[in-house]
């Protein structure tokens, strides 16, 4: 009875602590597995991490080359614009002086014909008169052959006498007549003579100013072909720098294709690894214990257990996996739909603007030569659209990981080779950074933009200003195209006293003085010497006061705004001088040394603004 009871109580308790190992034993595989899994997850952040810095390390480098181009385009189109307006005033000046010759040609011309037409008139006058006078000849003649025939038949002295007398006075006539036919027939060959010298020379006149029409016709064509090769010239080149770029943009996206398969190879590889490893260490603890050599069944049961732990994990991780793959797959057609949607939209627009454009262009080319579309101009409406989509592309890279950049990246490759093939098309310009970084944040990594693209709602394109029209200041007065406008005395009446301001020139046709300007790539101030001329129509800008170096030029066409900047859109150092000259192709923004010098400039530069088109929209 002592042994039974004794076996009894230790019976219970091998069981106890037969359980208790296999609790230990799950716990140990648990940790285990969790220290696993946490190890997975730091080699994959690390692999992550080390993936951004070399996405970012290309970038920079590709946005180093890009920039380098887009600094050769600046140079090209700025050099094309200066040629543009040499060409342009030659042409003019050629123009003019071509009217000026016809005119005169054409003067001449009724000069020589209304010559001819008095010739003709004089001709049948004279004959007339010298028909009368020879028909007053012919009659006294044969009056004195009358009376010399009496005068031989005649026997009275008396008689003969007075026919003597007769013959004598008829004769007397006789030679004032002839004299009188001779010297109407002299005069009118004087005149005959004068006027035909008279016509020689206008013919020789009218003659030299053919001849150098045509000599200015050809030095016309000889500036419009130069003209057309200049643009032409510009435009290759620009054209094979933007392809040059893109290709750049394209080698770059290609190798970070070629990276992300064999990066996600490799990581898929790593992946199941651990999970191999996994397995086999909690099939070792579980095949190491003790329980597996004491009690077949149980052990078995945690092995069986244990792998479908295993099963369900990889299950749920490869179902959580292919989900996030089609979402995301998802985002970015969707994404890619809408860009493509804009970017037409956009370029419909653009075609439309264009074609305006070229139709205003050919009726004005010969006396003004607008910026247009070279460039560059230009406006760059696919520039938004690349940013935001490059920007949520990696976003999206960075969080799906290296399976997932496979996909990513090949779709960003097909996107942006859309993009491409359309901004060929249009010939206009891709943004410096296309991928992911917006102008203002330039130098900001991923991190810190991913959150900016995940807030915008839809892609926008670039508008110059987003504020609304009761926000903007009022103007005082509205464009003046008057050539005999004297702007000096226009804004003493506006209330300036310019002879207290002395950061600005102003006479009766110009308006001269140093501004700061904010550049367009990296938003430096510079200062730049400003050269407001009306009878060029044109608001140009210098290195400095000598005027050698045209750094840029303004046509009177393109602007469309002037106004203080009192909603502080850009960092200034002095908010207060800071005015916007708003144009067909860009922003100017500008700073003024005084706040008078700054109203002045704000009124000068409204006078020409003939880009301004609202107050006729409102009529």
């Amino acid at each position: 009875m002592l042994s039974k009871s004794k076996e009894a109580y230790t019976k219970p308790k091998k069981n106890n602590i037969e359980k208790n190992n296999t609790k230990s034993n799950e716990l140990k595989a648990d940790k285990e597995r969790k220290e696993l899994e946490d190890e997975d997850k730091r080699k994959y952040i690390a692999f992550l991490q080390n993936e951004k810095l070399h996405i970012l390390s290309n970038m920079d480098a590709l946005k180093r080359s890009i920039a380098d181009i887009e600094t050769q385009e600046e140079e090209i189109s700025r050099e094309l614009e200066l040629e543009k307006a040499l060409l342009s005033a030659e042409y003019e000046s050629e123009s003019l002086k071509l009217t000026s010759d016809e005119t005169e040609k054409i003067s001449i011309q009724i000069r020589i014909n209304k010559l001819e037409q008095e010739m003709a008139e004089d001709t049948s006058i004279q004959a007339n008169l010298q028909a009368e006078a020879k028909f007053r000849v012919e009659k006294v003649q044969q009056l004195c052959i009358q009376l010399g025939n009496e005068l031989k038949n005649c026997s009275n002295e008396s008689k003969q006498q007075l026919l003597t007398d007769k013959l004598h006075v008829q004769q007397n006539a006789l030679e004032t007549e002839k004299k009188t036919f001779e010297d109407l027939e002299f005069q009118h060959l004087e005149e005959e003579a004068s006027k035909l010298a008279t016509r020689e020379e206008l013919q020789k006149c009218l003659s030299e100013l053919s001849h150098k029409i045509e000599v200015r016709k050809v030095q016309l064509n000889n500036l419009e072909s130069q003209r057309n090769d200049a643009k032409t010239s510009a435009m290759k080149e620009s054209k094979a720098l933007s392809v040059k770029r893109l290709r750049a943009i394209d080698d770059e996206l290609q190798n970070l294709t070629k990276s992300s398969i064999e990066n996600g190879t490799e990581n898929s590889e790593e992946k199941r690894s651990p999970s191999r490893e996994d397995f086999d260490r909690i099939s070792k603890v579980t095949h190491n214990s003790p329980i597996v050599n004491s009690q077949g069944s149980l052990g078995r049961k945690t092995i069986e257990s244990l792998k479908e732990i295993e099963r369900n994990r990889q299950l749920h991780l490869a179902k959580q996996g292919s989900q996030v793959i089609s979402e995301e797959r998802r985002r970015v057609e969707e994404l890619k739909r809408r860009v493509q949607d804009e970017v037409r939209s956009q370029w419909e627009e653009r075609k439309l603007n264009c074609a305006s454009f070229n139709s205003v262009e050919s009726g004005e080319e010969s006396s003004n030569y607008s910026t247009g579309p070279t460039e560059r101009a230009r406006r760059k409406y696919v520039k938004m659209n690349a940013r935001e989509m490059g920007a949520a592309i990696v976003d999206e890279t960075r969080v799906l990981g290296c399976n997932l950049i496979t996909i990513i990246t090949s779709n960003k490759f097909y996107m942006i080779k859309d993009g491409k093939r359309t901004s060929s098309i249009e010939g206009e310009r891709v943004s410096t950074s296309s991928i992911g970084i917006t102008d203002g944040d330039r130098s900001r990594p991923l991190s810190q933009s991913s959150s900016e693209v995940e807030s915008i709602g839809s892609l926008q394109t670039v508008k110059h200003r987003d504020k609304t029209k009761l926000q903007r200041p009022l103007t005082r007065y509205l464009p003046i195209k008057s050539e005999s406008l004297d702007l000096r005395h226009h804004i003493e009446t506006a209330g300036h006293q310019l002879s207290l301001i002395s950061d600005v020139i102003i006479d009766t046709t110009t308006c001269s003085g140093y501004l700061s300007k904010m550049s367009k790539k990296f938003h430096h101030w510079n200062k730049r010497w400003f050269i407001f001329d009306r009878k060029r129509k044109t608001l140009s800008y210098y290195s400095d006061n000598s005027s050698k170096k045209t750094r840029g030029l303004i046509y009177f066409q393109s602007i469309e705004e002037v106004y203080v900047d009192h909603m502080n859109t850009v960092r200034s150092p002095q908010p207060s001088l800071t005015f916007i000259i708003k144009t067909s192709t860009r922003t100017y923004h500008l700073m003024a040394p005084s706040s008078e010098a700054m109203r002045v400039w704000v009124d000068v530069v409204f006078t020409g603004a003939e880009g301004y088109h609202e107050f006729d929209h409102q009529v």
